[in-house]
């Protein structure tokens, strides 16, 4: 009994310290300084045409950018800290030629309104970005390598005659 005691009273101590300093786990959390009002949760991850129309069909803004100006070469989604309407995380487009980043955000305005969103950043596409975005597209345009080449069995003569296998 006493040993149940202080291993609740334990938990409950461990608990409260835990909460009270606000547990974060291993995640990257970052502020970048020419948008300082938006922290960012891990690395982004490359999206392909097919998620990006999906994305578009949940934000207006988006949908008649993408009508409007064309698809990107290269977009991404971040997932950044929850604010209140907007979703947690942004779909970031990539146009090289243009030198321009565009960062959408779906906001949750009620369950009437589904396909709300708006446009949050546009500016140039940072240095860093720029080379890791090609680094990219280098990766991909590069062709597959060539296959193994086939190796024929070797084989040994042995003093045996081969099994028949004609079904006779």
């Amino acid at each position: 009994m006493r040993k149940t005691n202080r291993l609740l009273i334990g938990s409950a101590v461990l608990a409260s310290m835990l909460t009270a300093q606000g547990v974060h786990g291993d995640v990257r959390r970052t502020t970048t300084q020419r948008r300082p009002y938006i922290v960012e949760l891990g690395e982004p991850y490359s999206i392909g045409l097919n998620t990006l129309d999906e994305e578009a069909r949940k934000n207006s803004d988006m949908r008649a950018y993408l009508n409007r100006y064309g698809w990107p070469d290269y977009a991404e989604i971040q997932e950044v800290m929850p604010e209140w309407p907007w979703e947690s995380y942004e779909v970031r487009m990539f146009y090289l030629r243009r030198n321009l980043e565009v960062d959408f955000s779906h906001v949750v305005v009620s369950r009437a309104l589904t396909d709300y969103g708006l446009l949050r950043y546009q500016g140039s596409i940072p240095i860093q970005k720029r080379h890791e975005i090609d680094v990219i597209m280098e990766a991909r345009m590069a062709p597959p390598p060539p296959p193994p080449a086939a190796v024929e069995p070797v084989s040994v003569p042995s003093g045996e005659p081969a099994p028949d296998t004609s079904g006779n």
